[in-house]
């Protein structure tokens, strides 16, 4: 839970580059954002305004170059490896445009995975009979009662995304990252996802942060705000 008054994510000047050949590109310029528990919000931007890297940083699946990076008030951009580790295994969740589900699991068993992982830290259910309840409860909330015993592809591509946001909800994040959640998904089945995370939010007031270029998918959050240029700038 975040701490009364401290916000559950905060950056503070993030600055990330890449070289490209011989060429240095600054993507993200110094990038100064917060949210609060519960929260959902949008960053929507271009491709290649650097939204991507930025939610890598935040989740602890990259490093800025120089700034910070504050989970509920601690600093996590330059922590060790291992507490990077425990962090992302109990405190975040990340859901991504091509689903990354494991074939050769039922839904069922791709949405216990990460209490698996996790092993009673966090949030996490500790026994399997928890971690069990909780999947299928997870997968009754999201629509797919009928099918958390079908593999991956056995679904369409709209349970498929429903199953990731399940999973990611496994271990109760205090963060649940959503990159381009909707970007490989036709139009009336992206509003199921937009209508799906709004429920989420609502009903365990989970805070999601999204990262799209979709218009319709910034449109649903709390809060819009445009990236470009490496730099947060404009709340819509």
């Amino acid at each position: 839970m975040s701490i009364a008054g401290t916000p559950v994510l905060e950056t503070r000047g993030l600055k990330r580059h890449f070289k490209v050949g011989a060429e240095r590109v600054e993507v993200l310029r110094g990038v100064n954002f917060s949210m609060a528990a519960g929260e959902f919000a949008a960053i929507l931007g271009s491709s290649g305004a650097g939204k991507s890297t930025l939610m890598h940083i935040l989740g602890l699946l990259d490093r800025p170059d120089s700034g910070e990076v504050l989970w509920n008030g601690e600093s996590v951009s330059q922590a060790s490896e291992a507490r990077r580790t425990v962090l992302r295994a109990t405190e975040s969740a990340f859901v991504f445009q091509f689903y990354f589900l494991l074939p050769e699991f039922s839904a069922l068993e791709n949405v216990m995975m990460p209490a698996a992982i996790a092993r009673g830290r966090g949030r996490a259910p500790a026994s399997a009979a928890e971690r069990r309840a909780r999947a299928e409860d997870l997968l009754t909330r999201v629509g797919l009662k009928e099918r958390m015993r079908h593999r991956p592809q056995q679904l369409s591509g709209g349970e498929r995304q429903r199953v990731a946001i399940a999973r990611g909800l496994m271990n109760r994040p205090s963060i649940l990252f959503c990159d381009e959640p909707t970007g490989n998904l036709d139009s009336r089945t992206a509003q199921s996802i937009h209508e799906l995370l709004v429920s989420v939010n609502r009903e365990l007031q989970q805070t999601i942060l999204v990262v799209t270029h979709e218009v319709d998918m910034a449109a649903v959050a709390d809060r819009r705000v445009v990236m470009r240029d490496g730099l947060i700038g404009t709340e819509l």
